[in-house]
């Protein structure tokens, strides 16, 4: 459902996959929550100028999509 509301995923590559630590200890095996995390958690519009009124259309039409997901399971 398309309603021009920019999204991201904040860590599209975990941190403990970036190349700035390829020299650490980490080892994914062990960090497999991380890993997981990184492919759910979105970030939403948030920044100084955002208006009430977007912020309203923001709520508004994330309400109707897990209200419409919701309602397929």
């Amino acid at each position: 459902m398309k309603k021009g509301i920019n999204t991201i995923i904040y860590y599209p590559i975990p941190i403990h996959s970036q190349k700035a630590y390829q020299n650490t200890l980490y080892r994914r095996e062990e960090l497999l929550e991380t890993e997981k995390i990184c492919t759910e958690v979105l970030s939403l519009p948030m920044f100084p100028e955002i208006t009430y009124e977007e912020q309203t259309y923001v709520v508004e039409n994330l309400n109707l999509i897990i209200n419409d997901y919701l309602n397929i399971i």
